[in-house]
This record gives structure tokens, C-alpha cells and sequence, in this order.
């Protein structure tokens, strides 16, 4: 469920078989479905949040960084949200994990729902970070990681003509 919007650039869902039934037009999601965002959509939405994380202000503008965004809906379909601009927003996986269970009235606008998803990922985070550093820091970070820094590493110049000669000697042995 962390990435519930497409992002730019990634290929299109295949093409729908006939008499199914379009994104369009289906109704509000039911748990646990997950269904894309319009590519168009989805572009506009990164540039309009300057590839940025609504939430943390994580920031989405390198490569590795950008394939972690995704897009939120402020209010999620289960609570009667579209996939209208003004209700989409970039976010990172963290983040839209985080607020991917939460329910808003319809009486809250979408300022107020981004207020309140905006304390929760605080809250949560904060929440992670102490968890982290009481059971993972003080075990794991003071000692290497187990076989790593035994590895040998052959040098590209010396493996890369090996695997090519061995494959041109399958190739023509009958």
C-alpha cells in the first residue's frame, strides 16, 4: 500500500480487457485495493509538491530518493476522497504508510486533515526513532556487519574477460 500513486515514468497498467470497468469509474476502494493514480495526474502532483514529502520534507529530487515518493490522498478514498488535484499530494513511503489507515469525517476540510496527518507522522516518528535507539543502536551499531569486511572483490578488469571467454567457450563447444 505504500505505493498507491504512479510515478513518472513508470510503464502504463496493461490495457483493460473488454466490458471491465474503467479506474474512472469505480467506486471508492475497498481495503486492502490498491489503484493507480493517472500518470498525468500523478507528474502534476510531484511538480505542484516539488518532489517533496508533504509530511517530513523528505526530499524526492534524486533518483533513489524520487522512487521512494509516492501519492497520498489527503482523504483517502475509504473516506470519500477522489483523485482530484486539489486532494493529491506527494509523500514518501514512510509517511504515506504511516497515514494509510487513518479515517476523516467529511465535516474536516483538507487543510485540517494535512494538519492532523502531518502531527500523526511527527508523533509516529518520534515514536520509531525512540524505539530504534533503544533496541536496534545499542546492539548492531557498535560491531561490523557480519562478513563484509572479508570479502575479496575481483577488479572488473580482471573477471569481466574471464566471463566473456567462458561464455564464448560454451558457445562453441558441439
Amino acid at each position: 500500500m505504500v505505493l498507491r500513486g504512479r510515478l513518472p515514468g513508470r510503464a502504463s497498467p496493461p490495457p483493460m480487457k473488454s466490458g471491465s470497468t474503467s479506474e474512472s469509474s469505480r467506486p471508492a476502494t475497498q481495503s486492502g485495493e490498491c489503484r493507480m493514480v493517472n500518470p498525468d495526474s500523478a507528474r502534476d502532483c510531484f511538480e505542484r509538491c516539488h518532489f517533496t514529502c508533504v509530511y517530513c520534507g523528505f526530499d524526492g529530487r534524486a533518483f533513489d530518493a524520487w522512487m521512494q515518493l509516492s501519492i497520498d490522498h489527503l482523504r483517502p478514498r475509504s473516506s470519500g476522497g477522489t483523485d482530484e488535484r486539489e486532494n493529491l499530494v506527494a509523500a514518501c513511503g514512510q509517511c504515506n504508510s504511516i497515514t494509510c489507515k487513518m479515517k476523516f469525517s467529511p465535516e474536516l476540510s483538507l487543510s485540517e486533515i494535512l494538519e492532523q496527518k502531518r502531527t500523526y507522522v511527527i508523533q509516529s516518528r518520534r515514536g520509531y526513532y525512540q524505539r530504534w535507539m533503544e533496541e536496534v543502536a545499542p546492539h548492531f551499531l557498535d560491531r561490523p556487519l557480519p562478513g563484509v569486511w572479508n570479502l575479496q572483490v575481483a577488479q572488473p578488469q580482471e573477471s569481466i574477460p574471464s566471463v566473456v571467454e567462458d561464455f564464448q567457450g560454451q558457445r562453441q563447444a558441439p
